[in-house]
């Protein structure tokens, strides 16, 4: 055993006792049907997940990422409904490279909260990311997509001036000038003095 596993398992055990004894103060209505979401069991697998994330960050080990998904997948079971568990699990698949679950796992949420920021944020971030990766058709159909997310984040951030600041871009490459305009004004509006907001009206 190495001295990160060994500071990995001293950390596990010192968390554990607190963790156990969340898990067994679910209530007894949470009991009284399985339907009930039992969250804290829910919980205790959510803190169990970001401890294997840490260490699959720092140590670079697959075994600590699927551990991680694991004990997300556990918290689910418990709590399935939770937007917070299933926003996270798909955050961490993005996190480890694994894309396409995680755009399955984001649009999943979508489907269910067509409000979810955080799905909607993650989404895009894989549109913008996958841009310089395609070829001219598929970056149009990687465009297309961003641009539908980031109008959406516009909508439900309307005071963000980094979303309005990307939305812009994101109209500039798809030449359309008059709505790339119009977002950096909005940006403006918001933030009359940021460096980025003088950089993209002077570039119009």
């Amino acid at each position: 055993m190495t001295m990160l596993d060994r500071a990995f398992t001293l950390r596990i055990l010192w968390t554990l006792p607190a963790m156990a004894a969340l898990a067994v103060t679910a209530s007894a209505s949470q009991t009284a049907a399985s339907a009930v979401p039992d969250r804290s069991a829910a919980y205790y697998h959510y803190g169990l997940s970001h401890l294997y994330e840490e260490m699959a960050v720092n140590a670079g080990r697959t075994d600590y990422a699927t551990q991680a998904i694991e004990e997300y997948k556990l918290a689910l079971n418990a709590d399935p409904n939770s937007a917070l568990l299933q926003n996270g699990l798909a955050d961490l698949y993005f996190k480890l490279g694994r894309i396409r679950e995680a755009v399955s796992t984001a649009q999943e949420q979508v489907s269910r909260n067509p409000d979810n920021i955080a799905a909607h944020e993650l989404l895009g971030k894989v549109y913008l990311r996958s841009l310089g990766d395609m070829q001219s058709q598929q970056a149009g159909q990687m465009l297309a997509l961003a641009i539908a997310e980031y109008e959406k984040l516009a909508q439900l951030k309307p005071n963000d001036v980094e979303t309005h600041l990307l939305l812009g871009q994101l109209y500039s490459l798809n030449h359309d000038s008059a709505k790339a305009e119009a977002q950096f004004k909005a940006a403006q509006k918001i933030d009359g003095n940021s460096e980025d907001v003088v950089l993209n009206m002077f570039r119009m």
